[in-house]
């Protein structure tokens, strides 16, 4: 829940946000707010509205400690910290998934793979938006050729398909392919079938990701698999990262260029091992607080 965007765009998100909720209390429904991100707010307008709309909540939680701290996320309260659900999703069996995989002429035993999860943004609020965006996908047509390089594969995964093209995750992939030299080998993984489960368990077999969906990120991470963050609308993954201790592998999407990914995948390829100690520090964490979590709510059930 955030408006860093600003203006009508921000009270726009802000009413698109919340209609769901809204909804709920209006017809006497117990809300509940499982792991969630708040915040940055532009509008103080927009955080009374949304302190005036927690306060009928029955649950609250959020996911990062950016947002679970009300000098980070702009309200008038602390909220309590518990991980992103994503974390406990189990995934697909994985020999089923590498079954699957082989149409895609995937070999797990023959080549390594990293993933890449990009999609369509419209770079609100800065100079020549346009101009970004095509920056941003050069990054991407850049770093893929570097990986490509280093002998990995690149695995380009379509993690949302959407009618809504800004939401269109292959929109944006087929235009980075568009890019890519002949000599560049990489395989495209989109299928409207795959399920959430089938997608975690896809990005586990990678050795890295560098994704801008922020699930492709937590699926991965949930395998252990080391990643860079491409982080947007708002502290979701500058937070995760740094609860992890990763925040150096978090790039801004306003920031991001290609010397910038080269140099953080480079030393993730050195730090790999510490990298895996401090996800795997995380997560022993993070299911003690999924129970903690649990406990919590039915307490609240119960009452």
């Amino acid at each position: 829940m955030h408006d860093y965007a600003g203006g009508i765009i921000g009270r726009y998100t802000m009413y698109y946000q919340l209609f769901h909720i809204r909804l709920a209390l209006k017809m006497k429904k117990p809300v509940y707010i499982m792991p969630n991100s708040f915040g940055p707010f532009k509008s103080q307008k927009n955080v009374k509205i949304l302190n005036k709309i927690l306060d009928k909540c029955k649950f609250i939680s959020a996911r990062e400690s950016i947002s679970a701290s009300k000098t980070s996320n702009g309200l008038n309260r602390d909220i309590p910290l518990f991980p992103d659900l994503g974390f406990f999703l189990q995934g697909e069996e994985k020999q089923n998934i590498e079954k699957y995989l082989e149409k895609y002429s995937i070999n797990l035993h023959e080549e390594k793979y990293v993933a890449i999860t990009a999609r369509p943004y419209r770079f609100y609020n800065t100079e020549n938006p346009e101009y970004r965006y095509e920056m941003y996908k050069q990054s991407f047509v850049q770093i893929i050729e570097y990986i490509s390089s280093l002998g990995y594969v690149p695995l380009l995964v379509v993690h949302t398909r959407a009618q809504n093209n800004h939401e269109n995750d292959e929109i944006c992939i087929q235009e980075i392919v568009k890019c890519l030299s002949k000599n560049c080998k990489y395989i495209i993984i989109k299928d409207d079938d795959l399920t959430c489960r089938d997608l975690k368990t896809i990005y586990g077999i990678c050795d890295a990701i560098i994704g801008t969906r922020f699930h492709s990120v937590i699926f991965s991470i949930d395998n252990g698999v080391p990643a860079i963050a491409v982080t947007y609308g708002g502290n979701k993954g500058q937070g995760i990262m740094k609860d992890m201790g990763l925040e150096e592998y978090a790039i801004k999407i306003e920031e991001m260029n290609y010397e910038t990914l080269k140099a953080k995948f480079d030393k993730l390829l050195l730090d790999k091992e510490e990298i895996k100690i401090k996800i795997n520090n995380y997560i022993e964490k993070s299911n003690v607080e999924y129970e903690k979590m649990i406990k919590e709510i039915q307490m609240l059930e119960e009452n």
